[in-house]
């Protein structure tokens, strides 16, 4: 039973009483009956006013009684909850036990969704705090030891004081740049960047990409290729900074995970499903039990371990990717292999291009 079918029921009845009672005293006075069969019609109508209205008074007693048996459940568990007990499944005492209202399974079942994406918020949180820890107290530790050696002049001839420099620039730079993929993540929940959407040639921009990568791939000693097969006259709506953004994370990640002399490959082409832009590399690749989670903020897979001295990632690159593709109402899907590289497939929707 729904608390719309209770309140259209109850409505029926308590507007049926009045309605009848109009009836029984409009026919009543005109009607040439006697004074005892008015009087014999009057106690019927009576008694049967007085049924309705315990049937209504049964049905209401029994319905309240059971909201407020249910909000009181909603109460303790609400408080639960913000107590920050979010250990303690929200489920009705008796399972077996079905609800009297449909709306009271479903408010308990949003009531469990809610507790669980506060529990899983709660241990990304404390993920992030471990791994922000980590991440930043290595650079920090080093600046601070270089720093101090100089300052006390353990280190001093002009070679050994340019290496140190040169180690707490780089230390400098990674601290930038853990810095600008937390800020990369929390602007991805901003309308403002749904506003600043707008034309863009895809073919131009994906040419200008691979032209930009080929420098900065060859300084890491990996071999490049890419192959544009789209119509040069492609356009989509975007934010033309966004999805460099995306690219950039791609490539530096197939790029922190390979080795020297792998191969890295740009390609994009159109089927029946949109246009494809797959970003592949021939480097340690991912187990196939974590691809359900790499997009997930701050996870980081086992392979981490293998990286060649590029850096451990935050786990906030890909999550940054999936943010801007979705943010577009684009998809992205990964395929990989252990120890045989990695693709990621960037799927863009025929009906947001146009000109093909």
């Amino acid at each position: 039973m729904t608390l719309k079918k209770l309140s259209k029921s109850l409505f029926i009845i308590l507007i049926s009483i009045p309605v009848l009672f109009s009836i029984f005293l409009f026919t009543d006075l005109h009607s040439n009956i006697t004074n005892a069969a008015k009087s014999t019609h009057t106690t019927v109508f009576v008694v049967f006013l007085f049924i309705m209205i315990s049937i209504t008074a049964i049905l209401l007693l029994v319905s309240f009684q059971q909201l407020y048996f249910f909000f009181a459940e909603i109460q303790k568990t609400t408080e639960k909850i913000s107590h920050g007990d979010l250990t303690t499944p929200i489920v009705k005492e008796n399972k077996q036990k079905k609800s009297f209202f449909y709306e009271e399974d479903i408010i308990l079942q949003n009531l469990e969704t809610m507790r669980l994406s506060l529990l899983e918020s709660q241990n990304q949180t404390s993920r992030f705090i471990m791994g922000i820890s980590h991440d930043i107290r290595t650079p920090i530790s080093i600046i601070k030891g270089y720093t101090e050696a100089l300052s006390d002049g353990i280190i001093s001839s002009p070679k050994e004081i340019k290496n140190a420099l040169d180690i707490i620039s780089k230390k400098t730079e990674q601290l930038e740049g853990i810095t600008e993929s937390i800020i990369d993540f929390t602007r991805m929940d901003s309308k403002e960047l749904r506003e600043q959407f707008n034309p863009i040639n895809l073919y131009d921009l994906l040419f200008y990409f691979a032209k930009s990568t080929i420098l900065t791939l060859s300084l890491f000693k990996r071999n490049f290729i890419y192959e544009i097969s789209i119509p040069e006259n492609t356009k989509t709506k975007a934010n033309k900074n966004l999805v460099l953004r995306a690219l950039d994370n791609l490539f530096s990640n197939a790029v922190r995970y390979s080795h020297d002399n792998d191969t890295i490959k740009l390609l994009a082409f159109m089927d029946s499903e949109g246009i494809k832009i797959k970003i592949e590399d021939t480097g340690i690749g991912i187990e196939k039990k974590e691809l359900d989670f790499i997009f997930n903020l701050f996870y980081r897979g086992t392979n981490t371990a293998n990286e060649n001295g590029l850096g451990v990632g935050l786990g906030v690159g890909l999550a940054v990717v999936h943010n801007i593709t979705e943010l577009h109402g684009w998809k992205i899907s990964c395929e990989s292999e252990k120890n045989k590289g990695s693709c990621f497939t960037i799927t863009i929707p025929l009906e947001n291009c146009s000109s093909i």
